[in-house]
This record gives C-alpha cells, structure tokens and sequence, in this order.
C-alpha cells in the first residue's frame, strides 16, 4: 500500500497572543517579519516561506516546556538578538546545546522562540557525524 500523501507543504503557524499591538510590533521591527495583514485581534506576518498568524488571546499564558518555534536565520539576526538579550530587552529561556548558532528567546507573551544558522539538511548531517545516545533511524 503507497502512504504517500500528495500534498503541497504549507508551511504556516499560529500563535496565541495577549497583546496584539506589542506583538505585532515585536514581530516586525525586532525580527523584521514581513506584516501580511492586521486585524483588531490579530495578524498575519511572513518570514521567509512561513507565514504565520498572530491570535489575539487576552488570557493566554505560554506553557513552561521544551517546545518551541525554531526558525532558521541569519548570523547577524541571531547576533542582534543576543545583544537585546544583554540588555535585558529580552528573555533567553535557555541555552544553545545544539550544532551550530541558535538563540532561544520569549517572545512578549512568553512564546518559546529559536533562531537557528542551518536547517534541516545541517542538522542531519550533524547528528550522523555526532549522533545522538541510542540506536538512531534515518529515512530517505
């Protein structure tokens, strides 16, 4: 039996909110997300091939874990970031333990956020050169 799906990668993405003007201005002048469109409880950014919409939640609090939204970005971003970090502009929830340059932030409603030099491809060929503990499966 073929389980393929023939679909179209869609990369999009939600997240929760508790204040859209903070957020939407985060997103846009700290990140520097391309605005889509704005509603009065939300908006849709694009940032790279991901577009992703901002939803208004006034009671939402981010939940305390390892997940996150990582993002693939440039050294200088990632730089930019650190910087606002020192400065106590922002929140690094935890350290880089991973291959390569990664930055792991909050974003003003306390989402999980990573910026990441590489993608998929480096990872992989990272975790073959230095694999993980236990036994690893790899897929074409």
């Amino acid at each position: 039996m073929n389980r393929s799906v023939d679909t179209h990668p869609m990369p999009i993405g939600s997240l929760l909110v508790h204040d859209i003007d903070e957020s939407f201005n985060f997103y846009r002048e700290i990140l520097g997300f391309k605005p889509l469109f704005r509603w009065e409880r939300g908006a849709y950014f694009l940032a790279g091939n991901l577009w992703f919409c901002l939803s208004l939640d006034g009671a939402f609090k981010a939940p305390k874990s390892k997940g996150h939204i990582a993002l693939t970005a440039t050294e200088s971003l990632i730089e930019n970031v650190k910087v606002l970090i020192k400065q106590n502009l922002l929140v690094e929830w935890t350290q880089n333990t991973s291959e390569g340059n990664s930055v792991y932030f909050l974003d003003p409603s306390g989402n999980q956020l990573e910026l990441h030099v590489g993608d998929w491809e480096t990872r992989l060929a990272y975790i073959k050169k230095q694999p993980y503990k236990g036994k690893i499966d790899f897929f074409d």
